[in-house]
């Protein structure tokens, strides 16, 4: 039985390179042809990277690949040229034929590269109540995937005067994979934001807005900071979801206004009784104004407790 599965063995050990020479026969038998629309992540482009079917020489490296996330066209001259200069039988079928090579590679978010720039302003001993402002809107990092773990600002510099920042981020300390970040670290503030429209006359609710952090220099240098200011004020004139708010937008919303007839009621013993007076101050619930009565002219203070009501509580008689 043994000599039997040894021999089945060595037939099988000498079958391998005739199995071998029957596939390189096979690619040679087939005509190299073109790829399309390369992508490569190494530094180099390599022979097989751009023909398919060559029997040889596919890992030999030609060309510089191009920066990681930036692309580059060979011509069909440049084609042609690289298939004489290494032997390989190719043409190409007319002057229009090109080949668009890609390196792929890791983009740096800009989220990313925020927290790289947060960190370092926290180094610098620098709050964060503050908004992050690009000088480069359209930041567009890319590196090596083998990379991508090892992003790092190698060098920061912070004016605070203006806020004005400037920074180098590299990957894996290769200044080759690197890039200048510069822009504004600018100081922001938390102050009531309204969340939809209001229209004149109408009262704020608290519903109605919300404490946002928006940058000081945006902000209104009137903006009201503090939300009680605002709750329950009218609105003075038409306003709209995202404003910030200062004191000439609204005014004190008042259920009993100065030289109004009011409705004033009295509670003697265990009886209600009501009358008219005049206010002779502006209120709002819970205050305590002057009114007068219009016939007696008797001056007396009473308490708002709605639009145009007020109340005198136990009067003695």
């Amino acid at each position: 039985m043994f000599k039997y599965a040894l021999l089945g063995l060595l037939l099988l050990l000498q079958s391998i390179p005739a199995v071998q020479a029957l596939d390189n026969e096979k690619i040679e038998n087939k005509p190299v042809v073109l790829k399309e629309n390369v992508e490569v992540s190494s530094e180099y482009i390599k022979l097989g990277d751009i023909f398919e079917n060559l029997s040889d020489n596919s890992e030999k490296q030609i060309l510089k690949a191009p920066k990681v996330g930036r692309n580059f066209t060979l011509s069909a001259q440049d084609l042609l040229v690289i298939a004489k200069n290494n032997s390989i039988d190719w043409r190409p079928e007319n002057n229009f034929v090109s080949l668009k090579i890609t390196r792929l590679g890791k983009e740096i978010s800009l989220l990313e590269i925020e927290q790289l720039i947060k960190d370092a302003l926290l180094l610098e001993g620098i709050p964060e109540d503050y908004e992050l402002v690009f000088a480069n809107k359209n930041l567009s990092f890319f590196v090596p995937f083998e990379k991508e773990k090892e992003i790092s600002i190698t060098s920061f510099s912070y004016n605070p005067r203006n806020g004005q920042f400037i920074a180098l981020a590299v990957a894996g300390n290769d200044e080759t994979y690197s890039m200048r970040i510069t822009g504004r670290a600018l100081p922001t503030i938390t102050i009531p934001v309204l969340t939809k429209n209001i229209e004149k006359g109408d009262v704020i609710l608290e519903t109605d807005v919300s404490m946002q952090n928006v940058r000081k220099d945006a902000a209104k240098s009137r903006a009201i900071a503090d939300l009680s200011e605002i709750i329950g004020k009218e609105a003075k004139r038409n306003l709209y979801a995202g404003d910030f708010l200062n004191k000439d937008d609204l005014i004190e919303r008042f259920e009993v206004q100065k030289g109004k007839l009011i409705t004033v009621i009295f509670t003697i013993k265990n009886m209600m009784l009501s009358a008219q007076a005049k206010a002779l101050e502006n209120g709002t619930v819970g205050d305590v104004i002057k009114v007068i009565n219009p016939t007696s002219k008797q001056v007396f203070a009473v308490t708002v407790t709605g639009n145009n009501a007020a109340e005198v509580k136990q009067v003695k008689i």
